[in-house]
């Protein structure tokens, strides 16, 4: 770790938060580790010198003082993110059990971001992968790393229309509702966004829909804290519309930590939409 890093860190980080970061940086560094990404990541900081020297006429001596400075706002930000886990990190964790070449990757992608709220989430994923090793991909970490603040807002904005349907979470979003503009809350256009960094898939056809099958004619349903029952709207395939969205594989892992809340108005609409498509209300919203 670079020197003045170390002196901020030591200066300002919480004796558990100095445990976990010497951790996680001395796995980074181990001689065990010490493979094509490290490699990768030195080759890439002598180009930058490089570029630095010839694209911008800077000297040597110039350019690695620039460098330096971005190390050290990368490892602020990785910090930062280790700061922010520690509270979701359960106490029997361990690293031992997460991948050495994950936890490479992770600080690598990781720490060129300093959004507060992107930070959250890969906050979430770094205690989540120590509590439960394996639990998120390196694909899904690739993804997030391209994602945009305001990205990330809008799927926290799907996340309200996420609701728990016979223990499986999936989403219900349909085109229009008669007393609600579904467009003012997530515009169609933004939905195309997710499909395009692979959070989502859209139904074909704007107007298009999804139908979800059932072994029971009753479907239990949550929404956050409130359940719910609803009919399926036929008694023999016992079918329930969910609109236009399905969540991809790395949706599903990151819907859980994206930070959605419930949303009265979209819980609402689409029980609206349920009801108008046949599928009515059997015990009214309650708390469990």
């Amino acid at each position: 770790m670079d020197p003045d890093t170390l002196k901020i860190i030591k200066a300002t980080t919480s004796s558990g938060a100095k445990e976990l970061v010497a951790q996680i940086f001395n796995l980074i560094r181990s001689p065990i580790t010490q493979n094509a990404i490290i490699k990768r990541q030195i080759s890439n900081s002598e180009a930058n010198l490089k570029r630095m020297e010839i694209d911008y006429g800077l000297s040597r001596e110039q350019a690695q003082e620039l460098n330096r400075d971005m190390v050290v706002w990368r490892e602020l930000n990785y910090l930062d993110i280790v700061k922010k886990a520690l509270p979701e990190i359960i106490d029997t964790s361990s690293l031992k059990n997460v991948s050495k070449d994950w936890i490479v990757f992770h600080h690598d992608k990781a720490s060129i971001c300093s959004d507060d709220n992107l930070q959250n989430i890969w906050a979430k994923i770094l205690a989540g992968e120590i509590n439960s090793p394996g639990r998120f991909s390196r694909y899904t970490l690739n993804v997030l790393d391209l994602i945009e603040p305001e990205n990330a807002k809008d799927f926290s904005m799907l996340g309200s229309f996420c609701f728990d349907i016979e223990g499986e979470k999936d989403i219900a979003f349909f085109q229009s509702s008669r007393n609600y503009d579904v467009q003012s809350l997530l515009p169609y256009s933004r939905l195309l966004d997710l499909e395009l960094f692979g959070l989502i898939e859209i139904s074909k056809g704007f107007s298009a829909g999804r139908i979800c099958h059932f072994n029971s004619e009753i479907v239990n349903i949550n929404y956050f804290d409130k359940h719910f029952q609803i009919r399926t709207r036929n008694d023999e395939q016992k079918l329930v519309d969910l609109g236009l969205v399905r969540l991809t594989k790395v949706g599903r892992e990151l819907l859980p930590i994206c930070g959605a809340e419930p949303n009265e108005d979209i819980l609402e609409m689409t029980i609206q939409q349920w009801k108008e498509h046949n599928s009515p209300i059997v015990e009214d919203i309650n708390k469990p």
